[in-house]
């Protein structure tokens, strides 16, 4: 875009021009920084930018230095600003949700350079440990870009629980305001990433890289953690740091339990269906009798939750049912540390 701007510029014989580098992109990073392609559009940046009345505003210092090493301008013609900036008024700060899963939360374009996988392989390693106490929530749309993921890949590693991938979205400060941490893997050549600016905003802490323009985003210890690129071993320490952080904040994982009835297909229930009469869970439901029918036509009825014979009523009077239910809970108090549940009536 600057160089079509400048082009444009120049053949309208403008004499003044201000230009913005809002991040140079896959061109200028490591693999590419080399190529004929890069060298030949800062060749034609230095003749479009020929100006005295010239200034080029810079997101990072290292956007300025390749632009001064070329000679596209001098060190009098820079400007710098802290990003495109966002509106204040909409991003501010909004405390943490307090209760449900954790959220971490991931909004770029779905590009490999972005982090996306790595940010993946970071989930599923901390998932034996995490997993119905955190969820991962990747938001963004499928891109153009040579190094963009397919919606087939996104779909094979996305469980859509654990991991969920959202798509493209448009009430992202709704879902930035419902998260608690914001990871942001990316190397590539940012400007100064917005989507970290809008998290910081409104209070969330940043697990971020030391690339460029991301580096620029985080005090690393004060408000996030800077790692190195591509190292999902690293992302995931970074962020179990935060989980755990978020826990001694108040930050408590509440399951919502429903004990009063059961599904079908529930072990105690299809028990009852093959050993009717002689079946030792025939006293954990209401009601159960051996001379009646219900509509799924199993030779006996049974007390149903809310006029569905879908949802049949355990007998919660049984002891042998309380002691299922106390298990049950001391199960995801133990293994998934949980802090409370709500039990329905």
């Amino acid at each position: 875009t600057m160089l079509w701007g400048s082009i444009a510029c120049r053949l309208a014989g403008i004499k003044a021009m201000v230009s913005a580098v809002c991040g140079l992109g896959v061109l200028f990073d490591e693999e590419h920084a080399n190529s004929f392609m890069t060298h030949s559009i800062l060749k034609a940046l230095r003749v479009t930018h020929k100006k005295k009345r010239l200034a080029v505003i810079f997101q990072n210092n290292d956007d300025k230095a390749i632009f001064l090493n070329a000679k596209i301008m001098k060190e009098e013609q820079c400007a710098f600003t802290n990003g495109s900036g966002i509106n204040l008024q909409n991003y501010n700060y909004t405390p943490e949700p307090t209760d449900g899963l954790i959220k971490i939360i991931f909004t770029a374009r779905m590009v490999e350079d972005k982090g996306t996988l790595v940010l993946i392989d970071a989930a599923k390693k901390l998932e034996p440990k995490y997993k119905g106490k955190v969820q991962f929530l990747l938001c963004g749309g499928l891109d153009t870009n040579p190094n963009g993921i397919t919606k087939e890949m996104l779909e094979s590693k996305c469980d859509g629980d654990y991991i969920q991938w959202l798509g493209h979205r448009k009430d992202v400060l709704e879902l930035l305001k419902q998260s608690h941490i914001m990871a942001f893997p990316s190397w590539y050549r940012e400007g100064l990433p917005k989507s970290v600016i809008e998290a910081e905003a409104i209070g969330r802490p940043i697990v971020t890289t030391d690339s460029v323009g991301c580096r620029d985003t985080v005090i690393d210890g004060k408000n996030g953690f800077m790692i190195p690129i591509k190292d999902p071993d690293a992302l995931a320490s970074a962020l179990k740091k935060l989980i755990e952080e978020a826990k001694k904040r108040g930050i408590g994982i509440i399951l919502d339990g429903v004990f009063n009835h059961t599904g079908r297909d529930f072990f105690a229930f299809q028990d009852i269906k093959h050993n009717r009469e002689n079946s030792q869970y025939k006293d954990w439901y209401c009601n159960v009798n051996f001379w009646g029918n219900n509509s799924f036509n199993d030779g006996f009825s049974y007390e149903n939750w809310g006029g569905y014979d879908l949802l049949a009523k355990l007998n919660q009077h049984n002891p042998a049912v309380k002691d299922y239910i106390c298990n049950v809970i001391r199960f995801w108090v133990s293994e998934f540390d949980i802090d409370g549940i709500r039990l329905d009536a």
